[in-house]
């Protein structure tokens, strides 16, 4: 039987995004002139996709969310070699996990052309064997159920409500990693990791659980 497929999301639970997207958001406010929110009203974006965010904080102004997006994403991905950071501890929990045999995937609300910059620039791209990203705007659950294309068991690990909606409408387990951005209520999850430090434990309890699940309902029924 085959291990468990260990889904990611990326921002707030593998990549530290703050250190690249608050200023980035910070400089293209100022840029148009508009009022700069508190941090953690920025922070609250990384749970929305791009379009979602832009067209929030263009409201009721003069600029248009596609000019907004368009500078605030030069500025990012400018910023991503040189400040974007996994983590602690995350590159050695990948590569623990493939070494010992894992298949992992992304799952992400960046656009494709972003998380390829992330993945290249923190130099973790080969450990991952699926990738799917949002280019089309669409539910994280879609994005989900497209890497959930065999028989394979899955888990989700994410930080925000949409990661855990998206386990939920693909009935896979969900890891919650509490340190990101969002707010997941703990009962809401099937695990709760609070600092990166401990994601692979949490991580790999959360595989054995399902495989063992798994593993049982195989013998029952091969049994009958």
């Amino acid at each position: 039987m085959s291990a468990p497929l260990l889904v990611f999301d990326l921002d707030g639970t593998l990549f530290r995004s703050e250190d690249v997207f608050v200023p980035a958001i910070s400089c293209t406010l100022e840029r148009y002139g508009l009022p700069v929110p508190p941090r953690g009203e920025i922070l609250s974006f990384l749970t929305m996709t791009s379009t979602e965010f832009t067209r929030r904080i263009t409201a009721g102004t003069s600029v248009s969310p596609e000019e907004f997006q368009h500078e605030f994403r030069l500025r990012e991905r400018a910023a991503i070699p040189k400040d974007g950071r996994l983590y602690p501890g995350i590159s050695e929990m990948l590569r623990n996990l493939r070494d010992d045999g894992f298949l992992m995937a992304i799952c992400s609300n960046g656009s494709a052309k972003y998380v390829d910059i992330v993945l290249d620039a923190l130099g973790i791209r080969s450990l991952f064997e699926r990738c799917a990203t949002n280019d089309r705007n669409v539910a994280k659950a879609e994005l989900l159920r497209e890497l959930l294309s065999d028989e394979r068991p899955a888990v989700m690990v994410g930080d925000s409500p949409g990661d855990q909606a998206a386990a939920v409408a693909c009935g896979v387990p969900f890891v919650y990693a509490a340190y990101g951005y969002g707010e997941v209520a703990p009962e809401q999850a099937d695990d709760v990791c609070e600092a990166p430090e401990y994601l692979e434990t949490v991580v790999r309890r959360g595989a054995f659980r399902l495989y063992t699940q798994r593993h049982r309902r195989y013998i029952r029924v091969n049994d009958l």
